[in-house]
């Protein structure tokens, strides 16, 4: 997640300065903010302190197909065999060896499940979604039965009295029990500590202290900074 191994965050005295992630046009701006607390003489990052939002969004990893994000990396994931099977599978006709262009489409740039799609996603891969829901009601020609049932199209059979009712589906993650302060899919308000290896915990000193102990990295070596993320930029700010 934080690139343990051949990357490291460089702060200078200056209160801002940004590095440059990924180049992807999009008209909406994102952000999110985290306390990132990293070891200061060799500039790893032990682990980030973040609220709900930035829990939201490492949660949403799990609900991205593999082949929208291959898509987001331009089929560079750094797995080289999934990398190969993502390139290769693109660079063939679809008019001769797969079924159809929606068919490569599908699989090129596949759409996270309609309702698991986040509200503020930062990162540019769509949803999909649902199909319109109608109630379809009608009297047989006899008149002496009346039909109730689910359908998603509004193709009428002339039946008598026939109708058909939209139906206002609710999303799981916006439950009438949720917390106003909750995010999409963690409760809040709460603090969480994510390592650099995707564990995440709630925070507390004494989480905060066997994680740095575990690490053998003495507290006089740690510093934090307040952390803007974004698509395309990090924004360092000193707390």
């Amino acid at each position: 997640m934080f690139k343990k191994k051949s990357f490291t965050l460089e702060f200078d005295n200056r209160n801002q300065s940004q590095n440059r992630i990924i180049e992807v046009k999009s008209g909406k701006v994102q952000q999110m903010s985290v306390k990132v607390v990293r070891r200061k003489s060799t500039g790893k990052i032990l682990f980030v302190e973040a609220r709900e939002d930035f829990i939201d969004f490492v949660f949403s990893f799990l609900t991205f197909p593999l082949g929208g994000v291959l898509h987001v990396f331009q089929g560079f994931s750094s797995l080289s065999c999934i990398d190969n099977l993502y390139r290769s599978m693109t660079k063939l006709s679809s008019d001769t060896y797969l079924i159809s262009q929606f068919v490569k489409e599908k699989l090129s740039k596949p759409l996270i499940a309609a309702q698991f799609e986040l509200s503020n996603q930062i990162l540019p891969i769509g949803a999909a979604s649902l199909p319109a829901y109608y109630y379809h009601s009608y009297l047989f020609k006899s008149g002496s039965f009346a039909d109730l049932t689910t359908t998603t199209t509004r193709k009428h059979c002339e039946y008598f009295r026939e109708s058909f009712v939209p139906l206002n589906l609710v999303d799981p993650k916006f439950s009438a029990s949720k917390s106003s302060n909750s995010g999409e899919f963690a409760k809040g308000p709460s603090v969480y500590m994510v390592t650099d290896d995707l564990v995440v915990s709630p925070i507390s000193s004494f989480t905060a202290m066997s994680h740095l102990n575990s690490s053998n990295v003495p507290l006089l070596d740690v510093e934090e900074k307040f952390v803007r993320i974004g698509l395309k930029e990090v924004e360092f700010t000193t707390p």
